[in-house]
């Protein structure tokens, strides 16, 4: 007699972690946006060379954060679509059974 399948337990919390990615995307992007106006404003650091050097790596990581959080939902949907919405019994078993360990 086959086995009963449930829903995939690894599909469900990667799609959780996809929503919560999503969810804080627009936050993460922009987290840089006051640093790097400031930076900008010549008034923030004043050291010439420190200063200059500063503010041009706020302003490369603030162009970035966006893409890399992109990046990271890229991802996320690259594995959903590799698993099945369906497993067995003892497949999410596994599952969670990995989950409650994992760090131990």
């Amino acid at each position: 007699m086959p086995e009963p399948m449930v829903a995939n337990p690894e599909r469900a919390e990667l799609t959780r972690l996809r929503a919560a990615v999503v969810a804080v995307r627009e936050g993460i992007a922009t987290a840089l946006d006051t640093t790097a106006t400031k930076m900008s404003d010549g008034k923030t650091w004043t050291g010439p060379t420190a200063a200059k050097h500063w503010a041009a790596e706020v302003t490369g990581r603030k162009k970035n954060l966006g893409p890399w959080v992109d990046a990271v939902v890229s991802q996320i949907d690259a594995q959903l679509r590799t698993l099945p919405d369906k497993v067995t019994t003892s497949e999410a078993r596994v599952f969670h059974n990995d989950q409650r360990t994992r760090g131990y």
